[in-house]
């Protein structure tokens, strides 16, 4: 009973606990913490000059008082919203003209006949060549009349296809707007709309994300392929659509995906 009294009282009584977890453990008198009188008083008054300030309710280099959207975002956001442009006078899709060249090759048998000489005998050598074409977003516009009289699938392609592309330049327009010219009383106010408009980037990317399912459904073509680039196919399907897919339309994508993660980082 005893040593179970020890475990539950291991200071004796309570007077030696609050003495052990106080002061008292280390006696004596603590020094000085101003080297100086003068520096007692500058440190108080910076102390109270900081407290009489407005933002004085927060200590100094809180990040609170930093800027939600600094100039170095904006100026990268501004450089994606370029790009956005940029896109559409570049290849957006790609593809090659399969050349098949054959021709008579001779060749020198290895037997040799009844008059000690080696026969020459004609053979056929066929070659294959690709020439590479390639079409901007611009470019891209002149075909789309081609996928409206396809299939069903690739008819909602096309109009998938017609809506991302306007939203490269409307998109890209609007984002240097909400930038560059439109003013909020208070950064945070800003920040927060800032946030909620560059949402708006999502919607190309469902576009994109969408015809990237339809591929696999596939769906018919409406007009004669031959004489088209080999990417194009018998049909359309998920092989056409990233066959013909270039780095222009890659690139437009990521600068929607980046814009709008930027929205959601704010």
């Amino acid at each position: 009973m005893a040593e179970t009294d020890n475990k539950a009282q291991p200071f004796g009584n309570s007077d030696e606990r609050f003495r052990y977890v106080g002061f008292d453990v280390y006696p004596g008198k603590i020094g000085n913490l101003f080297k100086s009188d003068d520096e007692r008083k500058s440190l108080i008054a910076k102390v109270m000059a900081t407290f009489n300030k407005s933002e004085g309710e927060v200590r100094d280099r809180c990040t609170l008082l930093e800027e939600r959207v600094s100039k170095g975002e904006k100026m990268f956001m501004t450089v994606i919203a370029v790009l956005m442009i940029v896109s559409l006078v570049i290849p957006w899709f790609s593809g090659y003209y399969e050349i098949v060249n054959t021709k008579q090759v001779p060749i020198e048998s290895a037997e040799v006949d009844s008059i000690g000489t080696k026969p020459v005998e004609m053979t056929t050598v066929t070659t294959v060549t690709h020439d590479n074409r390639s079409v901007s977003g611009l470019g891209a516009l002149g075909y789309l009349g081609q996928a409206f009289s396809g299939g069903f699938g690739l008819m909602l392609s096309g109009l998938l296809m017609l809506l991302y592309f306007l939203s490269c330049p409307i998109l890209a327009v609007f984002n240097l707007y909400i930038l560059h010219k439109v003013k909020k009383p208070t950064p945070d106010a800003y920040a927060l709309y800032l946030k909620r408009m560059l949402r708006y980037n999502w919607i190309p990317v469902l576009l994109w994300l969408a015809m990237f399912l339809l591929a696999f459904l596939g769906s018919s073509y409406g007009f004669d392929t031959k004489g088209m680039v080999k990417q194009v196919g018998q049909s359309y399907g998920i092989a056409a659509f990233v066959g013909l897919s270039s780095f222009g339309i890659y690139l437009s994508l990521a600068a929607f995906l980046l814009m709008a993660l930027k929205g959601k980082e704010i």
